[in-house]
Protein backbone atom coordinates (compact mmCIF):
# COMPACT_ATOMS: atom_id res chain seq x y z
CA UNK A 1 0.00 0.00 0.00
CA UNK A 2 1.11 3.19 -0.51
CA UNK A 3 0.91 6.93 -1.64
CA UNK A 4 3.17 9.49 -3.05
CA UNK A 5 4.72 9.92 0.34
CA UNK A 6 3.93 6.92 2.60
CA UNK A 7 4.82 3.49 1.61
CA UNK A 8 3.25 0.46 3.99
CA UNK A 9 4.26 -2.91 3.75
CA UNK A 10 2.20 -5.71 5.63
CA UNK A 11 4.22 -8.77 6.68
CA UNK A 12 2.17 -11.51 8.48
CA UNK A 13 3.76 -13.86 11.43
CA UNK A 14 3.17 -16.32 13.67
CA UNK A 15 0.54 -14.74 16.00
CA UNK A 16 0.85 -11.05 15.05
CA UNK A 17 1.79 -9.00 11.70
CA UNK A 18 4.56 -6.51 11.15
CA UNK A 19 3.29 -2.97 9.21
CA UNK A 20 6.93 -1.50 7.76
CA UNK A 21 6.31 2.38 7.23
CA UNK A 22 8.42 4.13 5.33
CA UNK A 23 7.95 8.28 4.92
CA UNK A 24 4.91 10.62 5.68
CA UNK A 25 2.50 10.47 8.09
CA UNK A 26 0.51 13.52 8.05
CA UNK A 27 -3.03 14.33 6.55
CA UNK A 28 -2.89 13.10 3.34
CA UNK A 29 -1.46 9.35 4.25
CA UNK A 30 -2.60 8.50 8.07
CA UNK A 31 -5.75 7.26 6.75
CA UNK A 32 -3.25 4.53 4.47
CA UNK A 33 -1.71 3.93 7.65
CA UNK A 34 -5.01 3.47 9.95
CA UNK A 35 -6.93 1.22 6.84
CA UNK A 36 -3.64 -0.92 6.75
CA UNK A 37 -3.76 -1.29 10.38
CA UNK A 38 -7.49 -2.42 10.44
CA UNK A 39 -6.97 -4.75 7.37
CA UNK A 40 -4.08 -5.99 8.70
CA UNK A 41 -5.98 -6.69 12.23
CA UNK A 42 -8.56 -8.13 9.84
CA UNK A 43 -7.08 -10.43 7.89
CA UNK A 44 -4.17 -11.47 10.08
CA UNK A 45 -3.72 -11.21 13.85
CA UNK A 46 -4.40 -8.41 16.74
CA UNK A 47 -1.05 -7.87 17.81
CA UNK A 48 0.54 -5.45 15.27
CA UNK A 49 4.39 -4.36 15.19
CA UNK A 50 4.31 -0.89 13.79
CA UNK A 51 7.84 -0.74 12.11
CA UNK A 52 8.19 3.02 12.11
CA UNK A 53 12.48 3.43 11.84
CA UNK A 54 11.85 4.91 8.48
CA UNK A 55 9.42 7.50 9.16
CA UNK A 56 10.54 10.79 8.11
CA UNK A 57 8.16 13.07 9.17
CA UNK A 58 4.67 12.51 11.33
CA UNK A 59 2.00 15.64 12.79
CA UNK A 60 -0.91 15.49 14.49
CA UNK A 61 -3.10 14.05 12.07
CA UNK A 62 -0.37 10.82 12.07
CA UNK A 63 -0.66 11.06 16.44
CA UNK A 64 -4.21 10.78 16.18
CA UNK A 65 -3.75 7.43 13.17
CA UNK A 66 -1.98 6.06 16.08
CA UNK A 67 -4.38 6.26 19.24
CA UNK A 68 -6.99 5.35 17.36
CA UNK A 69 -5.05 2.04 16.12
CA UNK A 70 -4.21 1.36 20.01
CA UNK A 71 -7.10 2.37 21.08
CA UNK A 72 -8.88 -0.60 18.49
CA UNK A 73 -6.28 -2.82 19.35
CA UNK A 74 -6.94 -2.69 22.31
CA UNK A 75 -10.88 -2.99 21.86
CA UNK A 76 -9.68 -6.57 20.27
CA UNK A 77 -7.70 -7.89 23.29
CA UNK A 78 -4.37 -7.24 20.95
CA UNK A 79 -1.12 -5.35 21.45
CA UNK A 80 0.33 -2.01 19.15
CA UNK A 81 4.06 -2.00 19.68
CA UNK A 82 5.71 0.86 17.58
CA UNK A 83 9.34 -0.67 16.86
CA UNK A 84 12.08 1.80 16.22
CA UNK A 85 10.50 4.44 15.95
CA UNK A 86 12.49 7.34 13.94
CA UNK A 87 13.26 10.50 15.87
CA UNK A 88 10.51 12.28 14.11
CA UNK A 89 7.97 9.99 15.72
CA UNK A 90 9.43 10.32 18.98
CA UNK A 91 9.56 13.96 18.96
CA UNK A 92 5.89 14.06 18.41
CA UNK A 93 4.98 11.57 21.19
CA UNK A 94 7.13 13.03 23.78
CA UNK A 95 6.14 16.31 23.06
CA UNK A 96 2.16 15.58 23.39
CA UNK A 97 2.64 13.66 26.58
CA UNK A 98 1.23 10.09 25.09
CA UNK A 99 4.59 8.49 24.77
CA UNK A 100 3.37 6.78 27.92
CA UNK A 101 0.31 5.04 26.26
CA UNK A 102 2.29 2.87 23.79
CA UNK A 103 4.63 0.25 23.87
CA UNK A 104 8.12 0.69 22.15
CA UNK A 105 10.66 -1.98 21.20
CA UNK A 106 13.64 -0.68 19.96
CA UNK A 107 15.67 -3.99 18.96
CA UNK A 108 16.19 -4.96 15.30
CA UNK A 109 14.52 -8.34 16.05
CA UNK A 110 11.32 -6.28 16.28
CA UNK A 111 11.43 -5.41 12.70
CA UNK A 112 13.10 -8.25 10.94
CA UNK A 113 11.61 -9.52 7.86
Amino acid sequence: MSADQLTIGIVPRDGYVTLHSRGEIDMCTSPLLRDAALRAMRDHATTLHLDMKEVTFMDSTGLEALLATRRRVDQEGGRLILCQPSRSVLRVLEVTGVARLFEFDTEPACTAL
